[in-house]
Order: structure tokens, then C-alpha cells, then sequence
């Protein structure tokens, strides 16, 4: 199957939840890297965004309020619940189970993302901001 396809028989298992809270399918694009063609998938509400970036599975999940971005392992890191990350291993032979494994992570996500207003993501997108940011400028 071409990626797009696998993606989008793949998202048929976020997108109830992610209807319950009001995101409806924003976007697909194709786009293009060193590394070859990939997919973005964004969900939207409002002003909240839900992005999946994927090739041959997933490669990023990104949470977006406005303009600040948060990636979905530095989210929990900064929740303190790394440990209860679900999502660990981005480049998983189990297509289906990386996307159950979001499911399962939305969990935490639910008062400051989906439902709240992104206080958090707010607050941690600056720090994110930080650790790209700072090495680079001494770099």
C-alpha cells in the first residue's frame, strides 16, 4: 500500500476520539526531505492543531495552540510522565499499535490540550524553544 493509504486506514483509530473533542481533518500534504516523500496529517480546533508526520510509519507528533509548538515526547517530558509515555518507539513494524499507543497517550493530554487551554503547551513550547535554540546559538 502507498503511505498515504496505510495513513489513512492508520488515523481511522484517533479519529473518534479526536471528534469527541472537536477536531475535524484539517490537511494532507505530501511533502519532501532529504530523507524522501513523507505525509503531514494535521487535525484542527479552532485554534488547536494536531499534526502527524509519517513516511513508512509515524515520525512526529507535533500539539499546536496558535503559534506554539510542542512534539508529543517533550509534552509528557514536561508533564513529568516520560515514564508513562506510550509512544516510544516512533518506528515500530506495528503501524497500528504506534497509533493505539497515541490513543492511549491522549489520555494525559486531555485538560491541557484537548479540553483546556494549552496553559501548559503554552509554557512549554518556549522551553522546547530553549533546548533547540540555545546549543545552536553557541554552536
Amino acid at each position: 500500500m502507498l503511505p498515504i493509504e496505510d495513513l489513512i486506514i492508520e488515523l481511522e483509530i484517533l479519529e473518534p476520539f479526536l471528534k469527541r473533542q472537536g477536531f475535524v481533518l484539517d490537511n494532507y500534504k505530501k511533502e519532501e526531505n532529504s530523507e524522501g516523500h513523507f505525509i503531514v496529517a494535521s487535525f484542527k480546533n479552532e485554534r488547536k492543531k494536531f499534526i502527524i508526520n509519517y513516511k513508512d510509519s509515524i515520525r512526529q507528533v507535533i500539539y499546536q495552540f496558535d503559534d506554539s509548538v510542542v512534539c508529543h515526547d517533550f509534552y509528557l517530558d514536561q508533564l513529568g510522565l516520560a515514564y508513562k509515555n506510550q509512544l516510544l518507539d516512533f518506528q515500530s513494524d506495528n503501524k497500528l499499535l504506534s497509533f493505539k499507543h497515541i490513543l492511549e497517550d491522549f489520555e494525559f493530554l486531555i485538560s491541557d490540550f484537548f479540553n483546556g487551554d494549552c496553559i501548559k503547551l503554552k509554557e512549554f513550547s518556549k522551553r522546547q524553544d530553549n533546548v533547540i535554540t540555545k546549543p545552536n546559538e553557541k554552536l
